[in-house]
């Protein structure tokens, strides 16, 4: 090769499409390798949540929640992330102060299969309990039983261990997952969820955490981005030593979708 056919080579080199970050689809659908293809139509679902809540546990009062989530569903994967903060002033005096936060990624085995594998770790501070954080992680298998434009049910089961850091039984304790995700849309602009986890140790299944979960959301004509959610939130520790088992929510919030 002289010297002119490299000069037209490197040219060809520098002018190919999967160079140019929008004309990156028309080159290839499936060069995964370029790194801007991993932006490109990213289907990212995002919201912040901002709104009134009560606490009924250890105190009792009117506070403050927000937080916000995160969303990517793709044809084999789907991605689940949200965190959430509450916290309540009477006066001077602090009686409702925490925040959790959740991950959790589902690998499905096939887009025409019912059956995926998931993993999800959780962080959760509350100020009034026993320890400083609480964390665990789980992996398991889902199951999708019901999948159609009106209602999505999915139940799991699986394993992991938790730890209360800064607490008096401060160790890994390894435990079971049961659990359920539940979502049924009941008019255009309206939809009804549900979630429910159950951790039994695998020690003694007589002692146990539950996180509940449910709510209402409905999007609002104008702004057309935004929604009005009615929720509610138990979490249980049948081991929370001096402090409520129960740790309760209730809220009224405004979603703002990204």
């Amino acid at each position: 090769m002289d010297e002119s056919d490299d000069a037209v080579g490197k040219k060809d080199l520098f002018d190919a499409p999967w160079l140019l970050g929008d004309d990156l689809i028309e080159a290839d659908e499936s060069t995964w390798y370029v790194p801007t293809r991993w932006l490109a139509g990213t289907p990212w679902d995002t919201g912040v949540e901002l709104g009134l809540n009560g606490s009924a546990g250890n105190n009792e009062s009117l506070s403050i929640r927000t937080g916000g989530y995160m969303k990517r569903k793709s044809r084999f994967s789907k991605l689940d992330y949200s965190i959430y903060y509450n916290r309540t002033t009477t006066d001077v005096e602090t009686t409702q102060n925490n925040a959790t936060s959740d991950i959790r990624n589902d690998w499905l085995l096939d887009d025409s299969s019912p059956w995926s594998l998931f993993a999800k770790a959780n962080l959760f501070y509350d100020e009034f309990q026993a320890f400083d954080l609480q964390t665990n992680g789980n992996s398991g298998v889902g199951f999708q039983m019901f999948k159609d434009p009106a209602v999505d049910l999915t139940v799991r089961a699986g394993g992991g261990a938790s730890r209360e850091l800064g607490g008096p039984d401060n160790e890994w304790t390894p435990e079971a997952l049961f659990g359920f995700e539940y979502e049924q849309k009941v008019h255009d602009t309206q939809k009804f969820f549900a979630n429910f986890e159950y951790y039994p140790q695998f020690s003694d299944f007589g002692k146990y955490r539950l996180v509940v979960d449910g709510g209402w959301e409905i999007e609002l004509v104008q702004p057309a981005n935004m929604s009005l959610k009615i929720s509610a939130n138990d979490r249980f520790d049948s081991t929370s030593f001096d402090a409520d088992p129960h740790l309760v929510n209730y809220s009224v919030l405004l979603l703002l979708k990204l």
